[in-house]
């Protein structure tokens, strides 16, 4: 089921952080929501039929990319809102240009932008849901649990382990590890290595620190650690995160 409102809420980070307008769709050609649309965007997009022209390409050619050669190189990108499932509906990333001027003010991205410009969308989407130690406040939890988080998340850039939080809730380290993981569904470490890429994400995109000063800042030993877990849980090392992030700025 298609969670407009997620939907919704991404491109509009997507919109302000590309300067790109969105719009989506579903398979019916039914619009979902949109951002950066205006009524000159709106009018163009549906007299010149674009929806209709990606979807033919998409199924008949497997082509994501159109191009209106008649109006100064106007593009648009498709992206699947589900990478694995066409139906749930599709995004139209556009329009942009190939010039600087043109005849709608889509805004000029040269082509080797494209990629990243498809990769920054799929993070947001990744992304867009509340932070880790966030999310896991509001869930219902024991009261050993919940001190266990708190604590978790106002010491995690330090060498914490196991036996540290245990000691801290004056429980048994086995005892401790048994209800953490079936209140929490993974385990002590796998939460805290989680809750660390989320906090290093903000110093990836806004600070101009290191590889290895970040992954010593958010608690972990080394930079080699830091790339393995990151790729781990975003399917990216945190340089390519940063790349993505920053190659509009």
């Amino acid at each position: 089921m298609i969670n407009k409102l997620h939907i919704s809420n991404v491109m509009k980070k997507f919109n302000l952080l590309t300067n790109i307008s969105i719009i989506a769709f579903d398979l019916n050609g039914v619009p979902i929501s949109a951002s950066g649309y205006g009524k000159t965007l709106y009018d163009f997009l549906d007299k010149n039929t674009i929806y209709d022209k990606m979807i033919n390409n998409y199924f008949n050619d497997g082509e994501n990319i159109f191009n209106s050669n008649c109006y100064n190189n106007i593009e648009y990108i498709l992206s699947p809102i589900c990478p694995r499932n066409i139906y749930r509906g599709i995004f139209i990333i556009g329009p942009i240009s190939q010039k600087k001027n043109n005849c709608i003010g889509a805004p000029y991205k040269p082509k080797h932008l494209y990629s990243y410009i498809l990769k920054s969308l799929r993070l947001i989407f990744k992304d867009f849901p509340k932070k880790h130690i966030e999310m896991e406040k509001e869930k219902e939890y024991s009261l050993h649990i919940k001190k266990a988080i708190d604590y978790i998340d106002s010491r995690y850039m330090d060498n914490i382990g196991l036996d540290e939080v245990a000691n801290y809730l004056n429980i048994n380290k086995s005892y401790f590890s048994t209800i953490f993981k079936s209140e929490t569904g993974e385990s002590f470490t796998n939460f805290l290595n989680r809750l660390r890429v989320e906090k290093s994400k903000s110093l990836l995109v806004n600070k101009d620190y290191s590889m290895l000063d970040i992954a010593l800042m958010v608690g972990f030993s080394n930079q080699n650690y830091y790339n393995i877990i990151f790729k781990k849980f975003t399917s990216y090392t945190p340089l390519q995160y940063r790349k993505v992030y920053t190659v509009y700025n």
